[in-house]
């Protein structure tokens, strides 16, 4: 995507983030915003990784607290499975916990200080919304996890939270309408749309229902699919909840898995709807062959993005093999006119 369409589609404002070191890669809010958070927050932890560490690094990417530089002590239940352990064992173990601790504490303050790091990043109509958002009223002060989570969110997110009920449905607009051909690499429109889909999820917004659920069994048994990996997970569902009617055990997570194939099945579909025009023809192939009776669509958007990464690969060698034979054939055929030269001028 050129400069020029990503200056036409966004409304990015004229601002300097106060962090010198990655001023002009700042958050914002409005149209736009999607794309300039995923390389602004790239830049933003690249530069916090290389100031404080890749703890403090991954501890706000991952928004728990990550601890890169040693394994943390073991865990003993109580006084007496410790007092099992050698002496040694025992040494190394308070030394382990010592050092531990240092680390923790000296992470926790770089975390501290990359609080303000991010907040002067963002301006100041963002930081109008920021203030507004549930998590960020509820934290602690200077807690940089909540922060960048709800930037996440944010920037993410839709532009129009007049209430729920708006928030909600512009969720899934702005989730089922995002373009793949908008994004200068896979992966990035592979981080977006993962984004976009926490924040519908966060609405309460789900496709697994009984009704897709007992449709999608009927659709494979239909095109005798039976043999189809969700297929079990399907009838295994259908049998919980059966059992939750009739007052019998089940078990729970029989019934989330089931849940969470149909959600990762429908991510699949709507990531490989809207990648791009370049897959049109990924698409039809998988079309013609559900039809044929072979459902090889892609059961989650990481073998989604998989496939379409090696269709496009595939599909540039095939460009670069026809452009070498076409210049093979050129070579082929200069030589032969100047062939022809010669013998004409002898």
């Amino acid at each position: 995507m050129s400069d020029n369409k990503n200056k036409s589609y966004s409304q990015e404002p004229d601002f300097e983030g106060g962090t010198k070191e990655i001023k002009t890669h700042f958050f914002y809010y409005g149209r736009g915003m999607q794309q300039k958070c995923l390389t602004s927050s790239k830049k933003y932890l690249n530069f916090i990784g290389t100031k404080f560490g890749e703890s403090v690094k991954q501890s706000i990417e991952l928004d728990c607290l990550i601890v890169t530089e040693m394994v943390a002590p073991k865990v003993y239940k109580d006084e007496a499975e410790f007092n099992k352990e050698t002496w040694n064992v025992k040494k190394d173990w308070e030394s382990d916990r010592v050092d531990y601790r240092k680390i923790v504490r000296q992470i926790n303050q770089d975390l501290s200080k990359s609080y303000s790091y991010l907040w002067q990043q963002c301006t100041t109509k963002l930081h109008t919304i920021i203030k507004r958002d549930d998590d960020f009223v509820a934290m602690a002060p200077g807690d940089v996890l909540v922060l960048y989570r709800v930037i996440q969110r944010i920037c993410h997110g839709s532009t129009n939270h007049a209430n729920c009920f708006m928030s909600a449905m512009e969720s899934v607009y702005n989730f089922h309408l995002i373009k793949g051909d908008e994004y200068t690499d896979s992966s990035a429109y592979l981080e977006s749309f993962e984004k976009r889909y926490e924040i519908i999820e966060r609405v309460g917004i789900s496709y697994a229902s009984a009704e897709m659920r007992d449709l999608y069994i009927k659709e494979l048994e239909e095109k005798r699919m039976m043999t189809h990996p969700s297929y079990k997970k399907m009838i295994d569902w259908r049998a919980a909840q059966a059992a939750i009617i009739s007052n019998n055990t089940y078990d729970p997570q029989v019934i989330a898995d089931g849940m969470d194939a149909i959600n990762q099945k429908y991510k699949a579909y709507v990531f490989v709807k809207r990648a791009g025009y370049r897959y049109e023809n990924f698409r039809i192939e998988l079309q013609n062959s559900f039809e044929a009776g072979n459902d090889n669509f892609p059961d989650d958007i990481i073998e989604a993005s998989r496939r379409l990464d090696t269709m496009l690969l595939k599909l540039k060698r095939r460009i670069q093999l026809h452009s070498f034979n076409n210049m093979a054939k050129l070579k082929v055929a200069n030589i032969g006119k100047r062939e022809a030269q010669r013998k004409k001028i002898i």
